[in-house]
């Protein structure tokens, strides 16, 4: 296992593939520590473990589907605010924003479809601003996949089986401090 995993607060849960068989990260933001990430970690070294991560998403997804005998349609990526200092976080990402995009570029660059759908969770006020202002940049396509809530969208809990099947995921990070990786 990568160093980094230690201080990367995402994870794939066991279990909470939504009824179409797709997987399901969910990320507690309140345990992203952006600036000490960056400086335990030299930016190759963070580039090579996120792409170990999202090659272990497509496995996931490609798992999934060879079980089912049919295509799922991609990740459900949940950001949980929970306990997020807004400020302070966003303060962390403007510092070092040149490094965090080179790093996230990964993703855009090498896993375009990866991700199906984006849920941001117990969204503090300046997330739904910063979205206004972020996604005129987007393709209609990018925007449609991102949901920002004060709470947990309808649409998430319907996607995941229901209110429960929500708690039992937030739950497992509460109590684990991670799932799959």
């Amino acid at each position: 296992e990568h160093q980094a995993r230690d201080r990367w607060p995402f994870a794939y849960l066991p279990g909470s593939e939504v009824p179409d068989g797709s997987p399901v990260c969910y990320a507690r933001l309140s345990q992203l520590q952006v600036a000490a990430t960056l400086a335990a970690f030299d930016e190759e070294e963070l580039m090579h473990f996120v792409a170990l991560w999202f090659e272990g998403a497509q496995r996931l997804l490609g798992d999934s589907s060879r079980r089912r005998g049919d295509p799922v349609r991609g990740t459900y990526d949940v950001y949980d605010c929970a306990d997020l200092s807004a400020w302070s976080f966003l303060s962390e990402v403007r510092a070092h924003r040149p490094a965090i995009k080179r790093i996230f570029a990964i993703g855009s660059e090498h896993f375009p479809d990866l991700l199906y759908k984006c849920y941001v969770l117990n969204a503090p006020t300046v997330a739904a601003l910063v979205w206004r202002c972020v996604a005129p940049f987007m393709s209609e396509q990018a925007q449609a996949k991102v949901c920002i809530s004060r709470g947990v969208p309808p649409e998430l809990a319907e996607a995941l089986g229901g209110e429960a099947a929500v708690r039992r995921m937030v739950a497992l990070v509460s109590e684990e401090g991670e799932g799959v990786a």
